[in-house]
């Protein structure tokens, strides 16, 4: 019998030991008690003071600890009769159950009991998981450590293990090339890349693929798409009247620095703040147009500063979702109600940006910069001009009036070079001060600018702007960028980030499905100096990616969404994915990288009966683009923000108005219909019908599994070829009793039947249709 007084510590210690004789698991805060208090509780007795409700904080033990205004301890460790938060939840009293009824949630009886259990086992708290700093776990021991092909497999196969699950064979080489052919570059793998991979036998074969695809310039597209979608890029300011602006060629530099395999921590640094770095390059310069893609308004009339201040709100929103995966647009009105992020700290956040040049309306600053092409140019010419300049006799007449001219084509050229928005400080600063419920026209107390006191400070010994926040993000102490930015860059591999609150990394989130892969993860990452090739490629090149998509018996039942990854990923490719397939299979794509935005064909009236569009660059119309522009990737596709282009918005692309981080997937019937009748789509059956029929000395079955070929990556299985090949001379014997039809099916697939039967090819373009329409062919398996 226990007669004298224990510590808390050791009292704890003593309630667990005594909960696991009883065959208790003790409860974690974190996983078990966090969730159910943050849903439930943290609203009215959390971080807000301003809403907190009767003196009662529970987000931290020692304030739950204390006495209430009531008198009341809401939490006695070891205690549970007298705790009394659990004779509020117990209540039937409608002034004494928790949460109110006004509140309208209710907690259930498992709940309950776990806070009754967690109370009786010492009411132990924990620092939320993701606001402490990763530590590289030890890779777990396993049974199948031959399965595993690198660290990152042991955390997956170990919790595989501990839930009954096995993991499944290797997918085929089929398979495999095409899931990295989409995963790196965004396009299908020719037939050519899939038979020269399944007939190489050396044991370098895959990472032999995985490099030559790391290698492409379409990796840097391919890994732009998400990034454009976190910055907001569009083509347009927004807003009614939605003008043009000049930012594809920041778009550009997203790519090149992709493709140069730019760290992330220097990637962060130059968007952020590239103007504020010792003598900034060129380069530099226009990655800053990152925070340059917030909306502006120049509708007539409107307040200039209540626009500034908009753009500040969404820099301040962009930047702790895109690199912390925190939700801070609460915090403009009020503390949050969840976090520990208080309204003051919001507005020292924003006082970060709040000294730059750009103003609530209009494009300026702007810089005049050369793409890599016309940089190329401008280097010969500055050489001319050089050459000359060093001649000995550069005096004489002759060669004066050249060096002249030699000076005049290099500057006449530069002024022909394109703008684009940039970031710029200005040199008077300006003060900044709390915005009272959020209204910028009621200002409170002066702040200057800082970071949350819940997260590491600042850098010592330098300005507090743009340039520190940017190095603050990717120091090692930040405890969050590196697991936000491998938590992203999982999913889109997998489909399923491990985290599946991406952009909420909060108390609210998700709790993550693999805790010390994660942690793993994010310490190589940095570890590698923030290496975004060498991640890609370790997760490439682990058993966990290369295993097949197919259901193991009893599986769907333990891991619906495979989230455990007892199998491959396989889903639906997303909106850029599914127009590119279609051009790279059929040969349409233009593979030119960068440039200005291009306008394929879409649906006439769009733009026109779009809001504001009398107002709209004088009128602007559509021009659809008939040369090499119209079979560009949808990456160049020109994104006008009140009239999206529709064949994509149907395969749930984003708004960009905001940053998003996370795209939905859904399943429509209006999908179908666009890979089916779109005119671009039927212009690539067009040309894969052209492709298969040109084939030579080719039967209708060769010609079919050519086709399947280049859309799915694999070979045909006899019944596909029957039903194909059966499709084909139906077609063909209504195309021969009905020339007219066939002319006008080659005419809308704008291809040239030359010398071609006309009925033979217009039935060929029919399958080519069937073809790109495949649930297979729009499917990552």
């Amino acid at each position: 019998m226990l007669t004298q007084k224990h510590s808390p510590i050791s009292l704890f210690v003593l309630l667990v030991a005594a909960a696991t004789v009883r065959g208790e698991e003790p409860l974690r805060y974190n996983r078990d008690i966090r969730p159910i208090l943050s849903e439930n509780c943290f609203s009215c007795h959390g971080p807000d003071e301003k809403q907190r409700k009767a003196g009662l904080r529970l987000d931290l033990r020692e304030a739950a600890l204390k006495e209430a205004e009531s008198g009341d301890v809401a939490i006695v460790p070891g205690e549970v009769r007298k705790s009394a938060l659990v004779g509020h939840i117990e209540s039937t009293d409608k002034d004494e159950i928790m949460p109110p009824p006004k509140a309208n949630k209710h907690l259930t009886d498992a709940q309950k009991e776990k806070l009754r259990q967690w109370i009786a086992q010492g009411a132990k708290y924990e620092q939320h998981w993701s606001f402490v700093a990763p530590v590289a776990a030890v890779p777990p021991v396993v049974k199948k450590a031959g399965w595993a092909r690198n660290d990152l497999d042991r955390f997956i196969l170990a919790r595989l293990e501990s839930e009954g699950l096995a993991p499944s064979a290797e997918a085929t080489k089929e398979t495999l090339v095409r899931r990295l052919s989409l995963d790196l570059t965004g396009l299908p793998p020719t037939p050519a890349e899939v038979d020269a991979f399944v007939a190489d036998k050396s044991p370098q074969a895959y990472e032999k693929v995985v490099d030559r695809l790391l290698a492409s310039p379409h990796y840097g597209e391919r890994m732009a798409v998400s990034w454009l979608d976190a910055a907001r890029y569009g083509d347009t300011h927004g807003y009614e009247k939605d003008p043009p602006r000049n930012l594809w060629l920041w778009r550009d530099w997203v790519i090149r620095a992709f493709n140069d395999n730019m760290r992330f921590d220097q990637f962060t640094i130059e968007q952020l703040a590239g103007d504020l770095l010792p003598s900034p390059t060129t380069s530099q310069l226009v990655a800053t147009g990152f925070h340059r893609n917030s909306l502006l308004n120049d509708e007539g009339g409107t307040d200039a500063e209540e626009f500034r201040m908009a753009a500040l709100n969404d820099r301040v929103e962009t930047t702790a979702t895109v690199w912390l995966g925190l939700t801070m647009n609460c915090v403009q009105c009020h503390t949050h109600k969840y976090d520990p992020i208080q309204h003051r700290e919001y507005y020292q956040f924003l006082a970060i940006f709040n000294n730059t040049e750009d103003g609530g309306n209009g494009s300026a600053p702007e810089l005049q910069a050369p793409t890599r092409e016309q940089e190329a140019a401008l280097k010969v010419l500055h050489e001319q001009v050089t050459k000359l300049e060093a001649a000995p006799d550069a005096a004489l007449p002759d060669d004066k009036a050249a060096l002249e001219k030699a000076r005049k084509a290099e500057k006449d050229f530069a002024a022909k070079f394109p703008k684009t928005m940039i970031m710029r400080e200005r040199g008077q600063p300006r003060e900044t001060r709390i915005a009272l419920r959020g209204n910028f026209r009621t200002p409170g107390d002066k702040v200057e600018p800082g970071v949350p006191a819940f997260l590491p400070p600042l850098p010592q010994g330098q300005p507090a702007n743009r340039l520190a926040l940017a190095r603050w993000l990717v120091a090692k102490e930040n405890p969050l960028t590196a697991r936000v930015i491998v938590n992203r860059y999982w999913a889109l591999l997998f489909g399923t980030p491990i985290v599946d609150s991406v952009e909420d990394f909060g108390a609210r989130g998700e709790a993550p499905t693999h805790p010390d892969l994660l942690d793993w993860l994010a310490v190589e990452f940095t570890r590698s100096g923030w290496d975004v090739k060498g991640l890609f490629k370790l997760m490439v090149t682990s058993a966990t990616y290369r295993q097949a998509s197919a259901i193991p018996p009893g599986v769907l039942e333990k891991d619906p969404y495979n989230k455990l990854l007892a199998r491959g990923p396989r889903f639906r490719v997303e909106a850029e994915m599914v127009r590119d397939l279609a051009l790279a299979a059929s040969g349409r794509l233009t593979a030119e990288i960068g440039g200005p935005s291009v306008m394929p064909p879409q649906p006439p009236g769009i733009w026109e009966n779009s809001f504001g569009f009398e107002s709209f660059a004088g009128n602007q119309r559509y021009k659809t683009d008939e040369g090499a522009g119209r079979y560009r990737r949808a990456l160049y596709t020109y994104w006008r923000r009140t009239a999206p282009y529709p064949a994509l918005a149907t395969f749930d692309l984003v708004s960009r108005d905001v940053c998003k981080v996370k795209r939905s997937r859904t399943n429509t019937p209006l999908q179908a219909l666009i890979v089916l009748n779109d005119p671009m789509f039927f212009e690539c059956a067009g040309a894969m019908g052209r492709c298969l029929l040109a084939l030579p000395a080719a039967t209708p079955e060769a010609r079919v599994a050519y086709g399947l070929k280049l859309c799915v990556s694999r070979a045909t299985k006899p019944r596909e070829v029957e039903m194909l090949v059966a499709m084909y001379r139906d077609a063909l014997g209504i195309f021969t009793q009905e020339p007219a039809r066939a002319t006008a099916l080659i005419q809308q697939g704008r291809v040239d039947a030359g010398a071609a039967n006309p009925a033979e090819l217009a039935a060929w373009i029919t399958v080519a249709n069937v073809l790109l329409n495949l649930d297979e062919t729009l499917t990552k398996s």
